[in-house]
């Protein structure tokens, strides 16, 4: 069956050219339920449509009209308005011939405080519950023929060939999951990608066999609900480009495509075993549509002013029964109609918060997710800290079943690979779960454990950096986080010096081995597989170059073959249960070491930490040790009655830090060693290493 291209493309030159006779158009009261424009069932020889419209706002609205375009592009002038009844706080109305493709937006009229005098006044805004915008078709540009009225488009005919892909599958978090974080725009817009179609849902699906080549089996989408990212500009050159300022929470970006191609690229990964896992901004808003049709009943305001738990100048009150429908109708939209498999909630904390900005215990919307029939099929991720110091982290996952972005392995990881002292027993206990944080009755798979995420260092800058350059985002440098727990390995960014080069390669592929030998499920940030700097930039939210962008030109030459052992690392992980267990490692299934075996060193200055993860019923042994010291440490092998086989070193150069023969062909030969027989290496300062012992 055809794509239904039929709404692949909606122009409003379309429209025009087919001249509909606004006339024919008749009027009735309506229902005020579902919220948004409902296609009602019709004639089957009927070609225009039958549209119930509802419209839920906070009571201070004086009128509500309906404003029907054929052509958005011409004026802000409406072709037809049509005024709206109202039962409650909904407004309403049904409207029988509606041309195919139509756009609509409501005329909201309510009296504001304007230099201290009511003032009344008409906002003309989209449809909240909007599937499609009438918007810009080009990114970060305004053309000609461009809408110049912000409405919402009519879809028809959604009918989509899923080729068998079910929504609502349930979707255990497996022990063998990888994310990876992923911008649509930024993953395929870089010249060098040569993708026919840049920038895109569609232009994700051509670069599928990078993430199968890479080992990930989720994609998580930073924003891709419609939002401006011509917002907020302190410079010409400068957009939102993450997202994080949604407007419409039903419709795709449209500049990455429409709601055709995103199914399209969600049925491809499906296709091809990879979850597509959506971020997802329910802490704040852009643009001005809630705030006209509902400022009282969507937002936290404190003295008639809108709070900033966000830190983005507003604040979603999740605790409203408004905000909660919306919220909850949204998540199902994507899942049943989107065949989204989860998402990852941005500031989760804000979830939680009441009508006044207070914490609460819990919370009706998550414990109405939780009982959703459709909703419970879902994997939820949270970021569990906003920008009002809320930090729950542990606490999602122990109320509510949900997973959560490990903070605390992040910052664990980076402060023990660099060398900090006192953190040798934290690095061990992220080793084996986190279970302090997720409870021992719980499961790993609770923590996603990632050391860079958007926000922040990329993993090259993280060993480049000793402190932010934000320069380029035109607030002084005074954006972003100061503390980064990076170290630059002896001189500040760009480099020539073959030693300091050596140093952050290894410092990267330690930080890639912590990720993958940790219980729990890793996640990986786009472009960190090849070494992708962001010149020091910690907070690029609003940078649409080369800075942000994915460079397959890179990856291609792959100089230092990071990529190629970041790929082998997280192969190896999925093919050795050890590393994917869905429980926290307990002493039965390691043994911990230091310079000698089971004699660990966990002192505030310890920097050496040693383990073998064991499977004594199927005799499977793996050893694995890291060295943070600044010298080199003489480490004694356990089991001398084994044989063990060297497959990671990171201390070694390309090729020959991933030893891709199985089994690898060259023994670990033992030494005298005192009175024992005993296998003793020497591990370089700054290093990491994995050893299986042979069957």
């Amino acid at each position: 069956m055809q794509e239904s291209a039929s709404i692949i493309v909606v122009t409003f030159s379309f429209i025009q050219q087919h001249c509909y006779a606004l006339s024919a158009m008749q009027s009735a009261p309506g229902q005020p339920h579902p919220m948004g424009a409902t296609i009602l069932p019709m004639d089957s020889n009927a070609t225009d449509l039958v549209v119930n419209f509802a419209l839920l706002t906070d009571g201070a609205p004086t009128a509500v009209v309906l404003c029907l375009y054929l052509d958005a592009s011409v004026s802000r002038d409406p072709d037809a308005t049509i005024p709206m009844e109202r039962t409650g706080d909904v407004w309403h109305v049904l409207v029988r011939n509606v041309p195919p493709f139509a756009c609509y937006a409501y005329g909201v009229s309510r009296v504001i405080t304007a230099g201290g005098r009511p003032t009344p006044r008409t906002f003309y805004v989209a449809d909240p519950y909007s599937r499609q915008l009438g918007t810009r078709s080009k990114w970060g540009v305004v053309s000609k023929g461009d809408p110049t009225v912000q409405c919402s488009v009519i879809l028809f005919d959604p009918h989509f060939e899923w080729n068998g892909d079910r929504p609502c599958v349930k979707r255990r978090a497996s022990p063998y999951s990888c994310i990876y974080e992923l911008h649509v725009r930024g993953f395929t817009v870089h010249p060098s990608s040569g993708a026919a179609s840049p920038g895109s849902f569609l232009g994700v699906v051509e670069k599928i066999p990078h993430l199968l080549q890479l080992g990930v089996t989720m994609v998580e989408l930073l924003p891709i609900f419609e939002f401006n990212e011509l917002a907020h500009r302190n410079s010409p050159r400068l957009v939102n480009y993450w997202g994080y300022a949604p407007e419409f929470f039903f419709a795709p970006m449209g500049r990455y495509g429409n709601a055709t191609d995103f199914k399209i690229m969600v049925r491809e990964l499906h296709k091809h075993g990879i979850d597509v896992i959506l971020d997802v901004v329910f802490n704040h808003t852009g643009g001005i549509c809630l705030e006209a049709i509902g400022r009282n009943i969507y937002y936290i305001i404190a003295n008639g002013k809108h709070t900033n738990y966000s830190g983005c100048g507003n604040t979603l009150c999740c605790a409203s029964p408004a905000a909660s429908f919306l919220i909850a109708d949204c998540l199902r939209y994507w899942v049943e109609e989107m065949h989204v498999d989860g998402f990852r909630f941005d500031e989760a904390p804000i979830l939680l918060r009441t009508e006044t900005g207070a914490l609460a215990d819990g919370s009706p919307l998550l414990q109405a997710m939780a009982e959703d029939p459709v909703l419970n099929s879902c994997r939820f991720i949270s970021e569990s800290w906003d920008a009002g110091g809320a930090y729950t982290l542990g606490n999602f996952a122990a109320k509510y079943g949900w997973s959560e972005w490990n903070g605390k392995f992040r910052d664990t990881v980076r402060s023990f690979v660099k060398g900090t002292d006192g953190f040798a027993g934290i690095f061990a206990s992220c080793i084996c779960g986190s279970s302090e944080v997720y409870g021992k009755n719980s499961s790993p798979t609770k923590s996603i454990n990632f050391i860079t995420c958007h926000d922040g260092f990329s993993l090259y800058d993280l060993v480049s950096y000793n402190s932010k350059h934000n320069e380029a985002n035109n607030e002084g440098n005074r954006d972003g986080i100061d503390n980064n727990l990076s170290w630059n390995c002896g001189s500040e960014g760009g480099t020539e010096d073959p030693h300091i080069l050596t140093l952050r390669q290894k410092q990267m592929r330690n930080m890639i081995l912590a990720l993958v030998v940790s219980r729990g499920t890793p996640m990986i940030l786009m472009g960190d597989e090849y070494g992708h700097t962001k010149q020091g930039n910690n907070n690029a939210w609003c940078q649409d170059s080369a800075l942000n962008w994915f460079h397959w030109n890179s990856l291609a030459v792959d100089t230092y073959g990071l990529a190629r052992f970041t790929s082998l690392c997280l192969r190896f992980r999925s093919n050795h249960h050890l590393l994917c267990a869905e429980k926290f490692v307990g002493s039965a299934d390691i043994e911990w070491h230091g310079t000698t075996p089971n004699n660990p060193d966990w002192s505030p200055t310890s920097r050496l930490v040693a383990f073998t993860l064991k499977d004594v019923a199927n005799s499977v042994y793996i050893f694995v040790a890291f060295n943070a010291y600044w010298t080199p440490k003489d480490v004694e092998l356990p089991h001398p009655d084994k044989v063990w086989l060297s497959v990671i070193n990171t201390a070694q150069a390309p090729p020959n830090d991933f030893c891709e023969e199985n089994p690898p062909p060259a023994p670990i030969r033992c030494v005298a060693h005192g009175p024992n027989t005993s296998s003793v290496l020497t591990m370089e300062p700054y290093s990491s290493m994995l050893l299986i012992a042979a069957m």
